[in-house]
């Protein structure tokens, strides 16, 4: 697939659904030419699934 000089990083949060707010926040040094990533939000009426997967470029 051609992702041999990447790092995958994939964060999880998975709560009760209460009413209440929630932040999700990942920090790291970024180069915009060979870094990115994708995010996914799940909710129903019990819970909240929060996903987000990061591609890293390996120097």
């Amino acid at each position: 697939m051609g992702f041999d000089r990447y790092k995958m990083v994939v964060q999880v949060v998975i709560g009760e659904q209460r009413g209440e707010g929630v932040f999700m926040a990942a920090r790291c040094f970024w180069d915009a030419d060979t870094d990115n990533y994708i995010h996914d939000v799940f909710m129903n009426d019990s819970l909240f699934c929060v996903v987000a997967a990061f591609g890293c470029f390996y120097y």
